[in-house]
């Protein structure tokens, strides 16, 4: 194992996830400004200056969250399984 304790796969994981995050906040970010259907949830929202600044401050925090979440719950079994070898 290399220093920070993470597997090959665990960082793998990690880091998929973190550039999907990015792609997928910026992607809906931008949408909330603009306009348009939400990616992966599929909302209609005809966009503004209103709606982006709300979808900046309380629902990307809320999205990060669950992507973070998600991801620990994928990587811990991943570690776990590394350990036991």
């Amino acid at each position: 194992m290399s220093g920070t304790g993470l597997t090959l796969a665990a960082k793998g994981v990690a880091t998929l996830s973190g550039i999907g995050t990015v792609v997928l906040t910026t992607w809906m970010t931008v949408v909330a400004f603009v306009g348009g259907t939400m990616p992966i949830i599929g909302w209609e929202t005809d966009g503004g200056l209103a709606t982006g600044i709300l979808w900046l401050f309380v629902v990307d925090p809320i999205v990060v969250s669950a992507c973070w979440l998600l991801t620990t719950v994928v990587v811990l079994p991943i570690l776990a399984v590394g350990d036991s070898e």
